[in-house]
């Protein structure tokens, strides 16, 4: 089974995608050279209700794990997410709301076909028959 997920690119570089975070619609942009996936803490704050007195590490980070990511018809139970300061969060997106890193998109087979603007997606568990 697989799935297939239409993608912007406003600069022909990055590449966005429509999610669900745990209910909430949001664009997402995919970062294959980030190994964790990122909010800000604005978005974690407004959006989720989470942040404010969340124990925090050096730097004002801290981890947050939701019930669910989707990307169209693909599901992600418990995504872990870095939840960055506003201040130190520029690394996030330059278009989306939130950073997608390694530690999700590893969880699936990804084929991107930019001309059509469309990413064929299959869980990494899949086996073939």
């Amino acid at each position: 089974d697989w799935a297939e997920i239409p993608f912007s690119s406003p600069d022909n570089l990055h590449i966005l995608v429509d999610m669900t975070l745990h209910g909430k619609a949001m664009k997402a942009e995919l970062d294959t050279g980030s190994s964790s996936s990122f909010l800000n803490e604005s978005v974690a704050e407004d959006m989720f209700g989470i942040g404010g007195d969340a124990p925090k590490a050096q730097g004002g980070i801290f981890g947050h794990t939701f019930k669910s990511l989707n990307m169209n018809d693909v599901a992600m139970n418990n995504p872990e997410f870095l939840i960055l300061p506003d201040k130190s969060s520029s690394m996030i997106g330059h278009f989306g709301k939130m950073l997608l890193g390694m530690k999700q998109l590893g969880q699936q087979r990804l084929y991107i076909a930019c001309k059509e603007q469309v990413i064929y997606v299959t869980s990494a568990s899949a086996t073939k028959s």
